[in-house]
């Protein structure tokens, strides 16, 4: 499938940041906000990005040349200001598919478009509008669906507690201009979208996912901030290609248990599953060669726990994962406290050793680290594995 991506905007609001760069071209943690919408469209598959540029395009043009990853990339030049709907037009000039996606190039929405297409598809729409729920938004219009999720109204920005915001992200039949007698230079929201929900079927599906707009330095900033963990995976085929030949680390609190705040799990009965992690456990088993839990616990370190109780409640849990038909191969715990900097505490890379030591086959580069503290982080850096986040820090 082919996509068009609106790369064209000044992003006068930006400039204080951005100085005189095309608006995609900011760099965010070290690349163009550009090469994340280019990450998310390779993951999914396409093969052909139309980047509807103007502002300086050069920069563009020269940076990326004439393919991406495994993307070709085919330039639509505004040699002036055709609005969002006429640079549409222009760019469709380029493609030749039937059906394109279009993508604001100073927006990122992180939803699964292979499920917007097919979607899109099962609709039989003419335009389908990916869309997103927020709360206590006021910089963004909102739109209305009716019960089948037909889009049946747009309301202009203005505060609103909970709303859906379209995102800048459509499946479009190419026929759909062929409905509207147009200028060359026009607004797709305004003589488009607004003018073709009554007599046109426009429909919108609701995703969950991130969504960031750079258009002001307070989100710009924002974006800086999170952007690019979100997006790791468009940019690794890693955790597509896992073979069994590759380590699953985990940490144990916050991952595999609850963590209790202010305290330690000092008995079994006080050890709580967090949801799902059980199951997820007999899919991982079915994945990785071994699967390893690396934890700190300085409660033993504070005479607040035998370690006898802390190897008690690994053998306890290990086995509540075996009769759930998963499997951990070892657990290391470090009862050092945090301010002895044993080399076996986290961010510390001794319980690796250790692992290395019982399982010389590991490879780290075939390693993956999973926790949800900056400490599980600085740890698999140090140790060179590849670190998922999880939780909602």
């Amino acid at each position: 499938m082919q996509a068009i991506i609106l790369a064209g905007g000044f992003g006068t609001r930006l400039q204080s940041v951005i100085h005189d760069i095309p608006k995609p071209m900011a760099s965010v943690q070290g690349k163009p906000f550009l090469s994340y919408l280019l990450d998310q469209l390779n993951h999914f598959g396409f093969t052909e990005v139309v980047l509807s540029v103007g502002y300086k395009y050069e920069v563009i043009q020269q940076f990326y040349g004439s393919a991406y990853k495994n993307l070709e990339l085919v330039y639509a030049i505004e040699k002036e200001p055709l609005g969002t709907g006429g640079a549409i037009w222009n760019a469709f000039q380029y493609t030749r598919d039937e059906t394109v996606l279009v993508m604001n190039g100073d927006s990122v929405f992180l939803c699964d478009i292979n499920k917007l297409l097919d979607y899109h598809i099962k609709q039989k729409a003419m335009l389908t509008m990916a869309l997103k729920e927020s709360e206590n938004f006021e910089r963004y219009g909102t739109v209305v669906l009716n019960q089948e999720n037909r889009i049946i109204g747009f309301k202009e920005k203005q505060f609103v507690n909970k709303g859906i915001l379209n995102t800048g992200i459509y499946i479009v039949n190419r026929t759909i201009l062929n409905n509207f007698d147009v200028e060359n230079n026009f607004s797709f929201e305004k003589e488009i979208l607004e003018r073709g929900k009554d007599k046109l079927l426009f429909v919108g599906k609701v995703f969950k996912s991130y969504f960031i707009d750079i258009g002001i330095p307070e989100d710009f900033f924002k974006a800086n901030q999170y952007l690019a963990e979100r997006t790791a995976i468009f940019d690794e085929k890693t955790f597509r290609n896992i073979t069994s030949e590759w380590t699953l680390f985990l940490d144990r609190d916050g991952v595999i248990n609850k963590q209790l705040v202010g305290d330690y799990v000092r008995t079994w009965s006080q050890f709580e599953f967090l949801p799902n992690v059980l199951d997820a456990l007999k899919i991982l088993t079915q994945k990785f060669s071994k699967i390893i839990i690396v934890t700190n616990q300085q409660c033993v370190g504070k005479g607040l726990v035998e370690e006898s109780t802390i190897v008690h409640i690994h053998q306890k849990m290990q086995e509540e994962i075996e009769k759930n038909s998963g499997r951990i191969d070892a657990v290391f715990f470090a009862s050092n406290l945090s301010s002895e900097n044993h080399i076996d505490r986290k961010p510390n890379i001794g319980m690796l050793l250790q692992a290395k030591n019982m399982f010389p086959n590991i490879d780290i580069k075939k390693s993956i680290m999973v926790g949800d503290s900056e400490i599980d982080l600085q740890f698999a850096r140090k140790a060179g594995l590849k670190s998922v986040f999880v939780g909602n820090k």
